[in-house]
């Protein structure tokens, strides 16, 4: 895209989105210096696209055991690697062992139910639909709901900028400095006056004739508000209640005056004198600032700010012009893609109905079309129904969603994951999938993604399943469902396939220009690659599909043996590109790994080359 196009697009973004564009944009360009291989700097060509094939996948739910409870299976659990490696296998496995029941409780329920609605297959679609091209061609509908959405997604940064004003103005200072005056003077905290006159009896020379108590109920404060918090703070003293000091004693009333002689008035509260009363004021005066100051920083911000900020929004958003409003609906909302094919949600749902349960179970396509038919079908309904049993266990406030919301959300999560790892829904899958399962993301895509920014997000567009909780849950189910598929299939462990494209100039950097490649059974190995385990990662069970994936000369293939517990999405969902055999996966615990450059071997021909 030329510079103009990118500076024209970027207008439309608040800041912070700019701030993540930017860096993003900076970190593609530092890739081509560095020395180690990152997966995740290289995400995959879309399906369908001049470069090949792209891996999909599907979505979660679940709830977290006890410890000891599940007996665990060792060729799951024994990974090997280092300490956080093999905790992590057992976990999961652990954590699996206590939800298995309930998924089974739902699978021998299944057959003979009334359809779950599920997102119907992408592939099968024969008419390209609609797509809108710019703002006027969406319907005023869908443009007020495009100017929600960036009320909702942006009101917490602008409330943010406005509470940040609040406080560097002084604003914040002002209003801390009449609480602590007013709570003060109602006796409710006055625990700092009490340390500010004990400091000044430390440093006065003498003796002062009264008490902490007998000095606060005669001490009243008054400040007046002013600009950045620097109004007028005076401390007054009642002299009515100084008129008992230590040691004082009262004239007696029976006691009459000699003739001719005139007894002046006694005057106690002299006892304090006006050395003392400027010592007191000055000692006052610094406790009060400091304790003001503190109050400044936990007080909450006063009301009107929520109101600033969404006065602000609104204007920012009325003074885009109508291309910046189109780009920014297309880019943060599913908008365009809802009105392209005419539905509410962007999803052409079907029907499925689980009739019987698979005689074999064949989660990833490798047997009979019958018993392969079976358990997509009950992988589907599954998917649907556990989500929903993990959403009503962990949200009880948010309302049931029905099937064709919850087949919104696969397709949403998982339709952006198949078209781009980078985009805003298939960074917020690496960043959930990472929180739920206790993954790693690696440094660099924990670097380039802003998690909070994530979370904001998901708190928006996923609303309807109760925001990043919500997507967390449904990963959490989706996780479940692939776990109980696999077991019931009694595979424990995957031998999986990605491919890869670099840049001969990245290629001859990141590998020493080939210096420490190997050859092996025909395939050019490279040891001093190293592969870094993120949220995320589309992969194969076919060697084929790796080896042929994309044009470049410079593919590299990378072979990894995972245990079934690191699996959240297989190709019985229907989801991905059937083709392709897809297995995503987490950056949980793995049992090793290697690289090969264009092609790898079977797993059968040559055995893995790096343990975990």
């Amino acid at each position: 895209m030329p510079t103009s196009e990118l500076r024209e697009l970027d207008a439309g973004l608040s800041l912070p989105q700019r701030w993540a564009i930017a860096r993003a944009r900076a970190q593609r360009t530092l890739a081509r210096l560095r020395t180690k291989w990152d997966e995740s700097e290289h995400p995959r060509e879309p399906a369908g696209s001049s470069e090949g094939g792209q891996f999909t996948s599907g979505g979660g739910g679940g709830d977290k055991p006890e410890a000891g409870a599940a007996t665990l299976d060792p060729q799951v659990t024994n990974v090997g690697g280092d300490e956080w490696n093999r905790a992590a296998a057992e976990r999961l496995e652990r954590e699996y062992q206590a939800a298995a029941p309930k998924v089974e409780k739902l699978a021998i329920e299944a057959p003979g139910k009334v359809g779950t609605r599920v997102p119907s297959d992408d592939e099968e679609e024969e008419e390209a639909p609609f797509i809108p091209e710019d703002w006027d061609q969406l319907t005023t509908t869908d443009q007020e709901n495009a100017f929600e959405q960036f009320k909702s997604q942006n009101e917490q940064a602008y409330l943010d900028s406005e509470i940040q004003s609040w406080q560097d103005s002084g604003s914040a200072l002002d209003d801390g400095k009449a609480i602590v005056t007013e709570e003060f003077n109602s006796g409710d905290n006055t625990d700092w006056a009490n340390d500010a006159i004990d400091e000044f009896r430390d440093d006065f020379d003498g003796e002062i004739p009264y008490t902490n108590q007998q000095l606060i109920d005669a001490i009243k404060l008054d400040y007046e508000t002013g600009y950045e918090g620097q109004g007028k703070f005076t401390v007054e003293f009642d002299d009515n209640k100084l008129k008992q000091p230590a040691g004082y004693i009262p004239p007696d009333p029976a006691q009459l005056p000699l003739p001719g002689i005139e007894i002046p008035e006694p005057k106690p509260e002299k006892a304090l004198t006006q050395e003392m009363r400027d010592g007191l004021t000055a000692a006052i005066t610094v406790e009060f600032t400091d304790t003001a100051q503190n109050k400044a920083e936990s007080i909450e911000p006063p009301e009107y700010l929520k109101e600033s900020a969404i006065e602000f929004l609104e204007m920012s958003w009325g003074e885009k012009s109508d291309n910046e409003k189109f780009e920014w609906t297309k880019q943060f909302t599913d908008i365009v893609e809802s009105e392209s094919d005419g539905s509410p949600e962007a999803v052409t749902n079907e029907e499925i109905k689980v009739e019987a349960l698979p005689t074999k179970y064949d989660p990833l396509n490798e047997g009979s079309d019958h018993n392969y038919r079976r358990t997509q079908a009950l992988a589907k309904h599954l998917s649907i129904a556990r989500t929903r049993e993990v959403l009503d266990e962990r949200l009880p406030d948010v309302p049931s969603p029905s099937d064709d919301v919850l087949a919104s959300i696969d397709k949403k999560l998982w339709g952006a994951w198949k078209s781009s790892s980078t985009a805003p829904d298939g960074m917020l899958l690496q960043v959930a999938t990472a929180d739920e399962l206790g993954g790693r993301l690696n440094t660099k895509t924990a670097k380039e993604i802003d998690r909070d920014e994530m979370i904001k997000y998901a708190e928006g567009r996923y609303a309807q399943i109760g925001g990043y909780a919500g997507v967390k849950a449904y990963i959490r189910a989706k996780w479940e469902v692939s776990q109980y598929l696999l077991d019931k299939a009694g595979i424990k462990e995957l031998k999986l396939y990605r491919g890869i494209s670099l840049d001969s100039e990245i290629i001859n950097k990141l590998f020493k220009a080939m210096q420490d490649a190997k050859v092996v059974n025909g395939h050019t190995q490279l040891p001093t690659l190293e592969v870094k385990r993120n949220g995320a990662a589309s992969t194969s069970v076919a060697d084929h599909v790796s080896n042929g994936w994309g044009s470049s000369p410079s593919r590299v293939v990378l072979r990894a043996s995972v245990p079934r517990t690191a699996v959240i999405s297989i190709p019985a969902y229907g989801i991905n590109v059937h083709s392709e055999r897809e297995v995503v996966v987490a950056g949980t615990a793995w049992k090793g790994w290697d690289a090969w450059k264009g092609s790898a071997p079977k797993f059968e021909d040559v055995p893995l080359r790096h343990a975990a």
